[in-house]
């Protein structure tokens, strides 16, 4: 078994072979700035929803948390475009009150939801949220924790440069 920080180097070499070598935005690659946040779809190395949750902790994020339609509609179009086959695990939790949905990091009620027809359905096995890919176009689903998927992180945008000095 790998060490976190080989385990992490070995996915940040991966993702900056496959993202563009310039800064996107206020976002360092291989990171993707949308609105105020920045995003990291992390692939090739799928872990279960809590480790998952740690490993973007560890890179200063956390499981993104979908707030509206519009990030929504980013987040689901970059999963197709870049990853047509991988579910994704999102910040998105039950598992503290069974069919009361939060986001973890505030542990806030969801206030929207893009659930597949039919779910959430899993009951006290499915507490972890995740984006469908296939013919599911990345609509959520209730999962099983355990489940070893790959996710999406979130961090708030880089603020960088100087400050401008005035007078």
């Amino acid at each position: 078994m790998l060490s976190i920080s080989v385990h992490l180097a070995l996915y940040l070499t991966i993702a900056a072979l496959h993202a563009p070598t310039q800064a996107l935005g206020q976002c360092s690659a291989p990171w993707v700035p949308f609105k105020s946040s920045c995003y990291v779809f992390a692939t090739g190395y799928p872990e279960d929803w809590t480790e998952a949750g740690a490993f973007c902790s560890r890179l200063g994020a956390k499981l993104a948390e979908i707030e509206t339609v519009e990030e929504n509609n980013f987040l689901r179009l970059h999963a197709f475009d870049m990853h047509a086959e991988s579910h994704f695990w999102v910040g998105g939790t039950d598992v503290l009150v069974d069919g009361q949905w939060i986001w973890i990091s505030t542990q806030e009620k969801m206030q929207f939801t893009d659930w597949l027809p039919g779910e959430p359905n899993g009951g006290l096995r499915e507490g972890c949220l995740m984006l469908v890919s296939g013919s599911n176009n990345y609509h959520w689903n209730d999962a099983n924790c355990h489940s070893q998927q790959s996710f999406i992180c979130e961090k708030e945008v880089e603020i960088g440069g100087n400050p401008s000095i005035i007078g």
